[in-house]
């Protein structure tokens, strides 16, 4: 995607106001094994750190995937505030850990209690990932159920849009995948028929979020609640397209409209 400087200092203010936005998450301190070539660890992590005035401790991604509590080490050693990983590092690191544990390798001084903000994103949610991760680290290293914070970003809006999601709801998946409905469901229903959908947050007041579902050929109009479309979303944080694209997808994914709107 091109990004601009105006698109680039936008969404690190977006960041900057969900991980400073008030004194009790106070100057971050970061530890990231993410690639600094994806949006998420260039931006989110590594510029993110320096545009908060905080500080980071970096690792190569080989060296996670090599020792995954590595992680966990780091962050107990240098008190980290502020950590952002895809929901699969969840299961590998507690994996990891508990296998270590097994054979009595386990890291005996564990502390993340100082971590107040765990963005997980880049790829689907699993409440059961979050559930199992919370309840180990909280018992075994003092973590902070309420630092895991499911959020959601495209490279398209440069990365960040939200953070913060709390609410969970179990769906018939049916309807969901082939009527695009939903219908939620108890807790105890078949797993087969239910499944639990983790919410990503709400975005600021700088960003406009429309869901939308495509009529005819280019032609899309707004949806109402409880109904599944694509997600719109329009701010200054909107690159301008794609590197040496034709103008014509630049139009169409760029600057859709509504059917009937000018603007």
């Amino acid at each position: 995607v091109v990004v601009r400087h105006d698109n680039l200092a936008h969404n690190l203010t977006l960041i900057s106001d969900a991980l400073v936005g008030n004194d009790a998450l106070g100057t971050p301190v970061v530890v990231s094994w993410l690639p600094q070539y994806h949006d998420m660890g260039l931006i989110g992590s590594w510029m993110g750190a320096m545009y908060t005035g905080g500080c980071g401790v970096y690792l190569s991604p080989i060296s996670y995937m090599q020792d995954p509590v590595l992680w966990l080490r780091l962050m107990s050693r240098y008190k980290c505030t502020h950590t952002q990983a895809p929901n699969f590092s969840l299961r590998l690191t507690l994996r990891r850990y508990l296998a270590a544990l097994r054979k009595g390798k386990a890291p005996k001084d564990l502390d993340l209690s100082s971590l107040k903000h765990f963005f997980n994103a880049a790829e689907p949610v699993s409440a059961s990932d979050i559930d199992e991760f919370v309840e180990t680290f909280s018992k075994r290293a003092g973590l902070n159920a309420s630092a895991m914070v499911p959020g959601y970003g495209l490279a398209e809006h440069v990365v960040y849009v939200c953070d913060g999601g709390k609410q969970r709801l179990v769906v018939n998946v049916r309807e969901l995948e082939t009527n695009q409905r939903i219908l939620v469901v108890n807790d105890d229903d078949d797993e087969k028929v239910g499944r639990v959908l983790v919410g990503c947050g709400v975005p600021g007041k700088d960003v406009d979020l429309l869901i939308v579902k495509e009529v005819k050929d280019g032609v899309f109009t707004s949806l109402q609640e409880d109904q599944v479309g694509e997600i719109w979303l329009r701010s200054g944080s909107k690159t301008r397209g794609y590197w040496n694209m034709p103008e014509k997808i630049r139009k169409e994914m760029f600057m859709a409209r509504l059917e009937g709107q000018d603007d």
